[in-house]
């Protein structure tokens, strides 16, 4: 049958991928059999997903390569090629590596090789974090270091911390995207959710770093622990303000962008903003009560300052999506901050898409659109999705 999704992630790791890695493979093992490898995996790949496939990939290697693991990391590592820069663009011609033409593997052809490191490397984790700084400069590692985390956590965490002076960017943004403790696609480090202590001290490190890809990173971890310790996050990031820093008062927005979402009191005073907001909105004006799935909404709405004094907002709008059971989610949308006089009013238009993407199911029924200033909900108003 036919793929009903040509341009699903799975195709990043296809048919031409496998041979890559069987070929690469077979330069450093003459017994390897490049074809043989190839012809018994690919049938039973097509029919699977992305991260099935690569732990198939991942698996069919842990059972042809030497049973030494220091051997085996040792092939893996040389079937690498070139590292991506160490500086600039981290991803010249995409992440998935297509467009490389050089020798050995990169992109997502390296990510079986990650995976076969987080299969079989925990009794040997000084080799196998070795293997993994290098094959993090050629496709990152961050899903296969996180079972090292979860094993050992202060010794790993000791390992990440020294390659925080890397000269390569993607070893320094290894030690903050692999410990995010909530990474998604990524197993949960469920010590780091209960205690983010520990991770404070390696992400201080990195938070000047000259690679705005590093520094996001950070941000993203920072994010990711204020979903469970919001108000040390807060501290974190007050503290990291007081320093200063050319690049601190981007990573705090960042950092804080879900608490501000949610209208924390004190995130919202780090950045500036008025708590609370003094503010009358009046109705949403929708641009139909009924809306079909793949198309467009717009919504207008004009917010007016009650305050005698300059106030400023985050205004943002929150989808109320129907569930598959009844009932709503809310779904929080960006907007901008605004800085208001006394008394002015500011109108809010936007146009909402309700295009199929792969990341969210829509359900026919009931929803609603929110508006919030400063977390708050200031203006509601409900529409019909239809299929």
């Amino acid at each position: 049958m036919a793929d009903d999704n040509p341009g699903a992630f799975k195709h990043l790791v296809d048919e031409a991928a496998v041979r890559s890695i069987a070929a690469a493979v077979a330069g450093q093992l003459t017994d390897f059999d490049a074809d043989a490898f190839a012809d018994a995996l690919w049938p039973a790949l097509e029919a699977l997903e992305l991260k099935a496939r690569v732990e198939a990939i991942a698996r069919e290697l842990a059972a042809r390569l030497p049973e030494d693991l220091p051997a085996a990391l040792d092939v893996l590592v040389a079937c690498l090629g070139d590292p991506l820069p160490a500086s600039g663009d981290p991803f010249p011609g995409g992440i998935d590596g297509r467009r490389y033409d050089g020798p050995g593997l990169r992109g997502m052809q390296v990510w079986p090789l990650t995976r076969f490191v987080e299969l079989r490397g925990l009794e040997h984790p000084v080799e196998s974090l070795a293997a993994l700084k290098e094959m993090t400069r050629r496709f990152s590692a961050e899903f296969a270091v996180r079972p090292f985390l979860d094993a050992d956590p202060a010794g790993t965490l000791a390992v990440l911390a020294t390659w925080t002076t890397s000269p390569d960017q993607h070893v320094r943004r290894l030690v903050s995207e692999g410990t995010r403790p909530r990474l998604p696609w990524g197993m949960r480090l469920r010590g780091f959710v209960a205690d983010p202590e520990p991770l404070f001290g390696v992400l201080a490190l990195l938070k000047d770093d000259p690679e705005e890809y590093v520094r996001r990173s950070v941000a993203n971890n920072l994010n990711d622990i204020a979903k469970d310790h919001p108000d040390r996050v807060v501290e974190v990031c007050a503290a990291w303000q007081r320093a200063g820093g050319e690049h601190t008062a981007r990573l705090v927005r960042h950092a804080t962008r879900t608490l501000v979402k949610k209208g924390h009191p004190g995130a919202l005073r780090l950045l500036g903003f008025t708590v609370p907001p003094m503010v009358e909105a009046g109705p949403i004006e929708l641009s139909a009560s009924a809306v079909a799935v793949g198309e467009v909404i717009r919504f207008e709405v004009t917010l007016r300052s009650t305050s005698g004094e300059p106030q400023r907002w985050a205004v943002d709008y929150a989808v109320h999506h129907r569930k598959a059971r009844g009932g709503t989610s809310p779904k929080v949308f960006k907007g901008r901050a605004k800085d208001v006089a006394p008394g002015r009013a500011v109108e809010l238009a936007r146009n909402h898409s309700f295009k199929k993407v792969t990341t969210r199911r829509y359900y026919p029924g009931t929803h609603a659109i929110e508006v919030l200033v400063n977390g708050e909900s200031v203006a509601r108003a409900e529409f019909e999705l239809t299929t």
